[in-house]
């Protein structure tokens, strides 16, 4: 019998465990993967340098992660800095978001996720007069955000990646909901890898991998667990920090199942899809201040994966979320590689499709431990976060980037997340 058991081995399970072994319990974390780090995934063999194959980026100056990586020494490179290399594509020219923000489409660059000032005054007029929830599509077009232009797809773009929902599914109440308060404006590459980070935070930490759990047979005065092979461990409380999709999907089985308000969350909560594609060229085509685009096609956002590395390779990541992940999705791996190379032609005015050398895909709704790329809030859901993330009977406590209001989406919100799961199950002893 283990004071706790923690199940799932992603950034919240590790935090998790990580606390309260800290703490002095026995815990052990059990894990249905090979490895640990869940949306956590870094390729060492496909360039010189690591190249991310989930999560890539420290978001914030001042974030959870930061700690562990000054502790240990690791080296950093600040990406996504300067205005003048974000290019749009628009009107069949790229154009920094400078003179974006200056010219004639300046509605549209207020209007981009997470950066959009007029989107956030509208929802804060919203709330002030007391008016309901509504999607973001909806305040798009109040705000008079032309849809079906360049722009107007951008903007489209920018909630499809960053919160992996098209606008219409998307909370509006949600984006204030989700605020980063403190985080910083910042963005980071962690230069030896985000699995540097990872094997550092896991080093130590009791996991079992392999180890799928299908059954919780959970009372007020303890937890039995059951995997796929059948091994049964037992715990007095347990902390799930699985995915949300999962959760959705009834993976694992709670018996007697979970009360009404867990039900509810999962409903005013949606998963996602993110789609990665990492592009190796015979050569770059790319202008050299290039670091970053937008565009209304296929390939919605993109990157230089080395960008600021010595020796950089002609490789760039195509970031896709919500339909416009799904529509890569469905021609297939090497259907969609055509696709983004055919419009890469575009873009740069190309004479034929660049020659792509190699390539990474990664849809994470596809993969069977992860189902989603990240959560995201449905229209009149804001409080589900919050819901889902509620011990319940003071047996099970829950964890995970679906589960942290302010900070979802992230690895930083993902840990702060298992931290706060492990405190709430230390102050029910």
């Amino acid at each position: 019998m283990h004071d706790v058991i923690v199940i799932g081995a992603g950034a919240a399970g590790l935090a998790a465990t990580r606390a309260l072994q800290q703490a002095g319990s026995d815990v052990l974390s059990l894990e249905a993967q090979e490895r640990v780090g869940g949306r956590i995934l870094t390729d060492l063999t496909f360039c010189p340098y690591p190249v991310e194959l989930g999560a890539e980026f420290i978001h914030g100056e001042h974030v959870h992660t930061w700690e562990l990586v000054r502790s240990a020494g690791l080296h950093t490179t600040e990406v996504f800095g300067d205005a003048e290399r974000y290019l749009l594509y628009a009107g069949d020219e790229l154009i920094s978001l400078r003179d974006v923000e200056a010219g004639k489409h300046a509605g549209a660059a207020r209007a981009l996720s997470l950066t959009g000032r007029d989107v956030m005054d509208a929802v804060k007029q919203r709330q002030r007069q007391d008016r309901p929830d509504l999607d973001v599509a909806s305040l798009l077009r109040i705000l008079g955000i032309p849809t079906g232009t360049d722009f107007g797809r951008i903007v489209e773009g920018s909630y499809q990646g960053l919160n992996a929902a098209d606008p219409v599914e998307l909370s509006a109440f949600s984006l204030l909901e989700a605020d980063y308060a403190g985080d910083g404006d910042r963005d980071f590459r962690i230069d030896d890898g985000y699995s540097a980070w990872l094997n550092l935070f896991a080093r130590d930490l009791p996991v079992r991998l392999s180890s799928p759990v299908d059954l919780v047979r959970w009372r007020r005065d303890g937890v039995e667990l059951v995997t796929r092979r059948g091994e049964v461990f037992r715990a007095r409380r347990v902390i799930v920090t699985l995915p949300l999709a999962l959760l959705q999907a009834g993976r694992p089985r709670f018996l007697p199942g979970l009360p009404p308000d867990k039900g509810r969350a999962l409903e005013q909560l949606g998963s996602g899809p993110v789609t990665k594609i990492i592009l190796h060229f015979n050569r770059p085509f790319w202008p050299a201040n290039l670091e970053r685009v937008s565009t209304p096609l296929h390939p919605r956002f993109f990157w230089r994966t080395g960008a600021g590395r010595n020796h950089e390779r002609p490789v760039l990541t195509v970031y896709t979320g919500a339909s416009a992940a799904q529509a890569l999705n469905r021609l297939g791996p090497k259907g969609a590689v055509r696709a983004v190379t055919a419009d890469l032609r575009a873009i740069f005015g190309l004479p034929r499709d660049p020659a792509v050398v190699a390539f990474r895909f990664v849809d994470w709704s596809a993969d069977p431990f992860a189902g989603l790329g990240y959560s995201f809030v449905r229209p009149g859901g804001v409080g589900a976060r919050a819901l889902l993330a509620a011990p319940t009977e003071g047996v099970l406590f829950w964890a995970g980037e679906a589960t942290n209001p302010a900070r979802p989406a992230t690895v930083h919100g993902a840990v702060e997340s298992g931290i706060r799961a492990a405190q709430e199950v230390l102050q029910a002893k």
